[in-house]
């Protein structure tokens, strides 16, 4: 080896002792010190195996880069002393390491080479003698500072010196390889090379830091950052120039992705330093930049020793949660980049692309490489790690190859506009997305085997979905571009499959994943994700839908084109079209007769609802158009569903559109160019002259909007109808929606829609749980809380269902009813052989044939004489055996219906039917809506779809045989499940008609194993729906997380349940059962609170606790079924007792469903009262159900037998309880969806009471008629009416004051309607007027009204009888001489001005008239009224006008008697009245009357005497104590406004439940008090609290008003119970001893046991009835005094014009006309133009217009229908 010289230049004798002290002892400890590195080396880089001389020279020169890095870092170190480090201990260790490793050099080793040459001893003494110098130069200098520049100044320059040293040796090092034919490869050199690099741009960052040469070394500082990148870059990708390879090498890529990182770290830093001036002399920053570069170094030396030794790494070792996230992402967003690119590419490629897509496919690809680089390299900027396994570099690597070329040939094709690469674009695109599908399972596996723990399969179905959603607008895409999609659909079928299959499995979970099998996938049970899952989930289907449109149009058209071509060609298209067009010719002479006519038929009288008008199979009439639409309309409908058309049309040659399925406003136009039809001008005009034009060839009408589809986009096909090849017609058809040509444009937002909510999915998916504000609306709210609410009836109508099974039950009620079939269908082999059923279905056939000339007429005759008119209530028709009339069906009816009716009930049949062979139920025994209508299978019968219709057909196909018709819900049995048996009847051989039978109720078989997998399947898919959310059933997901775990737990818990109610049904199993059915209520309750809640949040204006409520009703119900089935297991005694409880609570639901419990304040639990007449209704039915169930619940609580025939019995009464509280959960939990109809509010003011009280009768009217048109939506389809009515009290300034108080309340009234007293109306027409509302009054006559300029904005029903009574009484005048008449009326300030206008017409028409009053109050002054006359007309002719309510004419006509007036008086008056109102008492006492009746009858009322009884008796321990303490409570200052005291006692919350009904009731009514007492006297109740209040009033009791009027009252009603018990006005103590009055009765339960006392104290202005205060005037003596009267009322006429109410919508009104004679026949049935009705006429109203609830109603709905109301102008005598 060349000996190393150690000379030095002159002058350097001085130092030579130090040195060669130094050089003995480096060389002393240099064989020590190389074995300590090499041991360093090993431990660093694994164990080296050198041994061949170029791996010596090849580690000698890696070393001599790393020494000077070493050098650098010594630099880098000191130069942080001049920051002000006190730390100088670093700089010292430095300088002597670098120094022993320099001495290994020299001499070399096993792993170094010695300097082979002289050339390289030279450039190593150099470097030696550079080096020692720059160490002293440091160690000799530690205290440098920022002021030390000259230091620093030479520090630096000896720094650059010794760097040149390390080059110039490293280049000596490869010379020498070179010439012995060694070259060091570039990759390897690189990963020591950056050392150096790395070391020295933390050198110069400090220099500029410490401003040395600051513009030198920033210049040089960028360009070394720019020169490592670089480097780096090359090192990543390879460099063909620098022959450095590719890097494939999983361990050397994960060194690599080391060294990035910390460069990107660094890079910050030196970026930092070179922008930012303001850093300045900081030692925490200069720390920063030394730690940093530090770092980089070692990785750099790493990823050296990995690139020199190959050495082995697990590459798992390093990957954490968030690296398998990133990599599994960037992955499958190249995947994506690829579809969107092969998308945009063949957007381009098509020519429909504009510049924007040209750049957006540019960008695509950029970001693809981008992304696959990323995902094979690793980027630590995107924090994407490099591939976890070799396998996985090596399919990327051949991804990256195959993308390469992808890339390549797409840019080629833009360029050039080859389209001839498309197929091969596409083809490689499936290559790569089949290439990165198994990177991605190579992820998923990769992850799994590391930790099984993480969801990277989550991750990588979820990112496969949103891939998915590109790939398929991709291949739809390529699709389009082919001439047909025929066989070209696969992939995408195949793609949809696989996106439908990762979406549920994503939600669902799965133990084996469809992707990686090996490996299970979690459900979905974070909240947000499932809402946002729904999304994605309809956004998909609305993309899948546009796609098959968008690949699909061609082939549609060219499908439908055939079936055009081909229907044109069938016989039966051109039999159909003559048909048509000669019931056209023959329906009416003009086309304008035969538009206007045919849609009143098929438009406007179609009961169907608008978009379903097709239903409709012809229209009731005898012309034969409607035969010919009966024959073919089911047809076409049927082609129409089939092939999806939205219209199928046929024309005649002038135009005339004959025939069309749907029915829209097109039909029956005419569309010839010179014709005047609306839509000539349309698309289907022109198709129609298309075929005229081209009768053979197929016309195709682009795509346009077309107005009777009400603008929608429309196309038409059509062609020519020719018979025998004569043109006779034309045929249409308007195209599908979906076979619409759908342009890329229209596509893409789609496409970027559903990629919107997938990538929101796959963000909550890689977080593991989102955050989110799920907002629903009413309806979803809704339906959600309808739903959970309903979770528990659900289960307990499964355990019922299981349980029926267990005992056996189920299975013997089957065969009953088998046994049943089989004995009745002797019986009916039997009946049909007597000869009296011959006879008797022959006389019933040919009375039918001549009670009317047609079906429909005997239709509504027979239904009106035997159902409507019949006396007998619902469900007794059958007791009548025959209606009044001459005809002879009635006779008929006589002779058989009681033999048949003997049958019905001995056999216990439902009912019993006779058919004529046309169809028609000619007789019935039940008179159900059935009789009399057709069951003909075309006919027009409402029931021919039923079980009946097919027992009649099969009779007549089989009528020697006996046909059974199973069991089934049949309509007019009000839906209960009818089976029914027939057979043929023949007379002399030949078949007559058909008897059949409706089997008896109790063989209706019971098939609990069908309920039971009925209501399983409804769980389950319930469960479905509301986790994963439903379209379809309107179906959210949880809207909370609390929802979400609580709705999973219990669907958890009912998987388990579902499998045992699967299982054998064994009572052990329902044992078992029932204890985890417990544990799914309580977690159901949980849901329902957190749903209520939520919704009441954001939509407090729901219904939940009263939805809550009825649904806890219903499950009560079946709780009651449930528990009375276990009873009767045996074992399950103790549930008796609780039949008792559970009976009581849903009674009280059952008062708070009716009355609300507003008074409790607490928002979210408001009840609100039930008003509506849909809801009442419901509520009945479900009292009614109850009443009959209630005895049998009792029994059976009471220890009753409960044997399998009582529980045949019992079952079904409970099912059709819970069935009525299933009606009233259902209407209770769809408000939303019901009114979600436009509302049309009307404010509707009636007298409900005061001096003409016919507001109730209008308010009933109202609401029938309100619920009838709602309901059928027929006459306002798509709006509701609603009338919020107010008591006007007949009072003007009550009436108005409710008007603006309503005005100002609620801003939405379209409409004011009601009314009936003149003042009222005439103080709020002007109101109207004022609110431009249209105004519609329900009576109001006066003549007044009849001026259109004064009262502008009133319509109204009733008619004026001022002109009329005045002609009537000019006629009588003449006739009977009369020469005076007096005018008497009640209250002179009210009508005043009236009478003095009939006194002024009376004098007018020549009779002498005066004027007398007196105050309906003052019995004194009418008496003198009466005896004036009486003075001022001895012995003459007495006739007196009245003018006033009611009351004072009673009054009047008593004064009469009283006063000795001869009877023959002639009474005048004018107006509407009571029926018979001269035999009733005044209007006030009838009411209360009626009102305590009403009360002590209704179910409200037994519950709360019950509950308040109770809560008395458990109050205290003794009764005085009880009386005591409540006093205190309650009597308190605040009287009746006092809602509850303090306490936890049961009568407090008793008392805040009720008090508020009965408090309102008293203000409604006018009571001063209302009291209910229990049988002992205690007054356990009243409303204002004075000090009658819980004392006692028994006789023999300690009471202090006990012997007082109420007193009284209580004692009167103890001994006559059933009676009403009167005490009249007399001081009471309590009430400061005014005087008082009282009314009472006795209170029984629903048994007929007296249980209380219910007790009112009447209003101080009530005045018992005249017929009571004066027993002379007894209702006999007033009508015989009466006789003789006459009363003018007004019915309206036939009129010149007619006066519309505008209801200030937007939807049109019918226009047609009603006239008011019309009218008049429609209420009363009368002539159009009575002169008069006096008391014998022959069209005398049976009551007054107000009392005729069902015509006022009719009325009603008639105005609405027809559009327009009556309004009477000034009438003419």
């Amino acid at each position: 080896m060349p000996m190393v010289s150690l000379g030095m230049g002159a002058g350097g004798s001085a130092r030579m002792h130090f040195v060669m002290i130094w050089i003995a002892v480096l060389f002393a400890l240099a064989a020590a010190d190389a074995r300590t590195y090499r041991n360093d080396q090993a431990g660093a880089s694994g164990a080296r195996r050198l041994g061949a001389l170029e791996d010596k020279l090849a580690h000698t020169m890696h070393v001599v880069k790393e020494l000077k890095a070493a050098e650098l870092e010594l630099t880098k170190e000191y130069l942080l002393l001049a920051f002000g480090s006190e730390d100088s201990s670093k700089v010292k260790s430095l300088s002597a390491s670098t120094q022993q490793q320099v001495a290994v050099l020299v001499t070399g080793n096993d792993e170094f080479v010695a300097p082979p040459n002289s050339d390289t001893a030279a450039k190593l003494n150099e470097l030696i003698v550079k080096e020692l110098a720059f160490h002293s130069l440091l160690l000799s200098s530690l205290y440098v500072n920022t002021s030390s520049v000259d230091l620093l100044a030479q520090v630096v320059t000896q720094k650059e010196d010794l760097e040149d040293a390390y080059d110039k040796l490293h280049e000596q090092y490869g010379a020498y390889g070179q010439m012995n034919g060694y070259a060091d490869p570039m990759q390897k050199a690189y990963g020591f090379h950056l050392q150096a690099d790395a070391e020295g741009m933390a050198v110069k960052s400090l220099l500029i830091l410490l401003d040395l040469d600051r513009s030198n070394y920033l210049t040089l500082l960028q360009q070394a950052q720019v020169r490592f990148s670089a480097m780096l870059q090359s090192l990543r990708w390879g460099d063909v120039v620098l022959q450095i390879p590719d890097l494939t090498d999983v361990c050397m890529l994960q060194a690599l992705a080391k060294v990035s990182a910390s460069w990107f770290e660094l890079d910050i830093l030196l970026l930092q330093v070179r922008s930012d001036d303001a850093i300045g002399v900081d030692l925490s920053f200069a720390r920063s930049v030394q730690s940093a570069s530090a770092v980089l170094r070692s990785d750099l030396h790493l990823l050296g020793v990995a690139f020199e030794t190959n050495m082995p790494c697990n590459p798992l070792s390093s990957m954490e949660e968030a690296l398998w996230k990133t990599g599994i992402m960037e992955t499958n967003l190249f995947r994506s980049y690829v579809q969107k690119s092969a998308r945009l590419f063949f957007q381009v490629i098509s020519a429909t692309a504009a510049d924007l897509e040209k750049l957006l496919l540019t960008q695509t690809l950029a970001d693809a490489s981008a992304a696959i680089g990323n995902a094979l390299k690793g980027s630590y900027s995107k924090k994407v790690p490099v591939p976890p396994s070799q396998a996985l570099v090596d399919l990327l690597t051949t991804s990256f190859a195959l993308w390469t070329s992808f890339q390549e040939d797409v840019q080629r094709a833009v360029v050039t506009g080859d389209a001839a690469v498309t197929w091969r674009v596409g083809r490689k695109s499936d290559e790569l997305d089949a290439k990165m599908e198994e990177v991605g399972l190579g992820y998923v596996l990769a992850a799994y085997s590391a930790d099984p723990t993480l969801r990277a399969i989550v991750w990588e179905s979820a990112e496969q979905s949103r891939g998915l959603l590109q790939q398929l607008a991709e291949e739809s895409l390529l699709i389009s571009l082919r001439d047909s999609a025929v066989g070209m659909t696969g992939s995408f079928e195949a793609h949809t499959a696989k996106f439908e299959k990762l979406h549920w499995e994503l939600l669902r979970g799965a133990t084996n994943s469809h992707l990686v099998p090996e490996v299970p996938i979690p459900r979905t049970v974070d909240a947000c994700t499932l809402t946002t899952m729904a999304t994605v989930w309809a956004d998909y289907e609305a993309l899948k839908s546009i796609l098959i449109q968008l690949y699909g149009s061609k082939d549609f058209l060219t499908n439908h084109k055939g079936f055009i071509a081909s229907e044109a060609a069938s016989p039966v298209l051109a039999q159909a079209m003559l048909a048509f067009k000669q019931g056209w010719d023959e329906f009416r002479n003009t086309d304008e007769k035969r538009l206007e006519n045919l849609q009143i038929a098929y438009i406007y009288s179609n009961p169907n609802a608008v978009g379903s008008k097709d239903n409709l199979d012809f229209a009731p009439g005898s012309e034969y158009y409607h035969q010919v639409h009966a024959q073919y309309h089911p047809v076409y409908r049927s082609i129409l569903y089939e092939r999806n058309y939205y219209d199928i049309f046929m024309f005649d040659l002038e135009g005339n559109l004959i025939y069309s399925v749907y029915k829209e406003l097109d039909y029956a136009t005419n569309f010839a160019a010179n014709g005047t039809g609306v839509w000539k001008d349309s698309g289907l005009g022109e198709a129609f002259r298309a075929a005229m034009a081209n009768p053979d060839l197929i016309n195709v009408i682009d795509w346009k909007p077309y107005g009777p589809s009400y603008g929608a986009l429309a196309s038409f096909l059509s062609t020519g109808i020719k018979q025998d090849g004569q043109l006779v017609g034309v045929f249409c058809t308007q195209m599908p929606p979906e076979s619409k040509p759908v342009q890329i444009s229209e596509m893409e937002p789609v496409l970027d829609t559903a990629l919107a909510s997938m990538d929101t999915a796959v963000r909550f998916y890689l977080q593991g749980n989102a955050s989110c504000d799920t907002a629903l609306d009413a309806t979803s709210w809704e339906v959600m809380m309808q739903t959970y609410n309903s979770l528990d009836s659900k289960f307990k109508h499964a355990e019922t269902e299981f349980a029926l099974l267990a005992a056996g039950y189920s299975q013997e009620w089957l065969s009953l009813s088998a046994v049943g079939l089989e004995e009745h269908k002797s019986y009916l082999v039997i009946e049909a052989a007597k000869p009296g059923l011959v006879d008797a279905l022959w006389e019933f056939k040919q009375a039918w044939d001549a009670y009317r000339p047609t079906n429909a007429e005997r239709l509504l005759s027979l239904q009106i004489a035997y159902i409507l008119l019949n006396p007998n209530p619902l469900g007794q028709k059958d007791v009548l055996d025959y209606a009044d009339g001459p005809e002879d069906y009635h006779q008929v009816h006589r002779r058989y219906h009681p033999t048949y009716r003997t049958i019905l009930y001995d056999r216990n049949y439902y009912d019993i039917f006779m058919f004529d062979l046309e169809g028609n139920l000619i007789y019935s025994v039940f008179k159900e809506l059935d009789y009399a209508t057709n069951f003909l299978a075309d006919g027009i019968g409402e029931w021919k779809d039923s079980g009946l219709g097919e027992a009649f057909r099969a009779a007549v196909a089989n009528p020697d045989g006996i046909n059974i018709i199973d069991w089934k819900p049949y309509g007019p049995s009000y839906g209960a499940l009818a089976s029914f048996l027939s057979t043929g009847v023949r007379r002399y051989g030949e078949l007559i008609g058909v008897f059949s039978t409706q089997l008896p109720p109790e063989f209706t078989p019971r098939n609990s194993s069908a309920l039971l997998d009925e209501v399983l399947e409804e769980l389950h898919a319930t469960f479905e729906d509301f986790k994963f959310g439903s379209p379809a059933a309107k179906a959210k997901p949880p809207p909370s997380q609390a929802a979400a775990d609580h709705l999973f737990a219990a669907s958890d818990t009912w998987d388990t349940l579902e499998a045992q109610m699967k299982g054998p049904k064994a009572k052990e199993v329902l044992l078992d059962m029932r204890n985890k059915g417990e544990s799914f209520k309580s977690v159901v309750l949980e849901l329902e609170h957190e749903v209520q809640s939520l919704a009441y949040q954001q939509q407090p204006t729901i219904l939940g606790e009263k939805m809550r409520l009825a649904s806890e009703t219903q499950s009560m119900l079946q709780q009651i079924q449930l528990d009375a089935v276990l009873i009767s297991m045996g074992g399950f005694d103790s549930l008796r007792g609780s039949l008792g409880a559970t009976s009581a609570k849903f009674e009280q639901n059952q008062v708070l469903l009716r009355d609300g419990n507003l008074y409790r304040r607490l928002a979210m639990t408001d009840v609100p009262a039930t008003n509506s007449f849909d809801g009442l209704e419901k509520l009945t039915a479900m009292d009614s159900a109850w009443v009959a169930l209630k005895p049998e619940v009792e029994a059976i609580a009471m220890g009753g037998e409960t044997s399998v025939t009582t529980m045949k019995s019992f079952v079904p009464l409970a099912d059709t309880a819970t069935e009525a509280a299933a009606g009233v959960s259902d209407f209770f939990s769809t408000v939303t969806r019901t009114t979600t109809l436009m509302a049309l509010e009307i404010l509707a003011p009636m007298p409900l009471t005061g001096d003409w009280a016919a507001g109730q009768t209008f308010r009933l009217a109202a609401r029938l008629a309100e619920g009838i048109i709602n309901q059928d939506q027929l006459i306002l389809p798509g709006y509701r009416l609603q009338h919020q009515i107010y008591d006007d009290k007949c009072d003007d300034s009550v009436g108005s004051d409710k008007v603006v108080s309503a005005m100002a309340t609620i801003d939405t009234f379209v409409a004011i309607g009601g009314m009936g007293c003149d003042a009222v109306c005439r103080q709020v027409s002007s109101l109207a007027t004022s609110m431009r509302l249209p105004f519609l009054s329900y009576e109001c006559p006066s003549a007044a009204f009849s001026d259109l300029l004064a009262f502008p904005a009133l319509a109204r029903m009733g008619t004026s009888a001022r002109s009329r009574a005045l002609t009537v009484i000019e006629q009588l005048k003449e006739k009977y001489t009369w020469k005076h008449v007096y005018v008497v009326s009640a209250d002179p300030a009210q009508y005043q001005v009236e009478s003095e206008a009939y006194v002024a017409d009376f004098q007018a028409m020549g009779v002498s008239s005066e004027y007398l009053s007196a105050p309906v109050s003052r019995w004194n002054d009418i008496r003198s009224v009466m005896a004036t006359i009486k003075g001022q007309t001895p012995g003459l002719d007495r006739v007196i006008f009245v003018v006033g309510p009611e009351t004072f004419y009673r009054k009047l006509i008593c004064a009469s008697i009283i006063e000795g007036l001869q009877k023959g008086v002639t009474w005048l008056s004018k107006g509407t009245w009571r029926n018979q109102w001269w035999q009733r008492s005044d209007l006030l006492t009838s009411a209360h009357r009626q009102w305590l009746r009403e009360d002590v009858g209704g179910l409200q009322l037994k519950t709360v005497f019950t509950e308040f009884k109770n809560a008395w008796d458990s109050f205290r321990g003794d009764v005085e104590a009880t009386r005591q303490d409540l006093f205190a409570l309650y009597v308190t200052d605040l009287k009746d406004e006092l809602l509850e005291a303090e306490g936890t006692e049961r009568y407090h919350e008793v008392h805040a439940q009720y008090h508020p009904i009965y408090r309102r009731i008293l203000y409604e009514r006018g009571y001063y008090d209302i009291f209910i007492f229990d049988l002992e006297g205690n007054l356990i109740y009243s409303v204002f609290k004075e000090t009658d209040y819980a004392t006692n009033f028994a006789a023999d009791g300690n009471g202090p008003w006990k012997d007082s009027g109420l007193g009284q009252a209580f004692r009167g009603a103890l001994e006559r119970p059933d009676n009403l018990t009167y005490v009249d006005w007399q001081p009471y103590g309590p009430s400061a001893y005014a005087d008082a009055a009282f009314f009472s009765t006795g209170l029984r339960n629903e048994d007929g046991v007296l249980i209380g006392i219910y007790s009112i104290q009447l209003p101080p202005e009530y005045e018992r009835s005249i017929e009571v205060l004066q027993p002379q005037c007894s209702f006999t003596a007033i009508q015989e005094a009466f006789q003789g009267s006459i009363n003018v009322a007004g019915l309206g006429r036939p009129i010149e014009a007619l006066y519309a109410v505008h209801l200030g919508v937007e939807m049109p009104l019918p226009k047609s006309w009603m006239s008011c004679s019309k009218l008049d026949k429609l209420l009363y049935g009368c002539p159009a133009k009575p002169s008069a009705l006096l008391m014998d006429s022959q069209c005398r109203r049976s009551g007054p217009r107000s009392v005729d609830i069902p015509a006022a109603a009719r009325t009603f709905i008639g105005i609405f229908q027809e559009g327009r109301p009556c309004r009477f102008p000034a009438e003419k005598p």
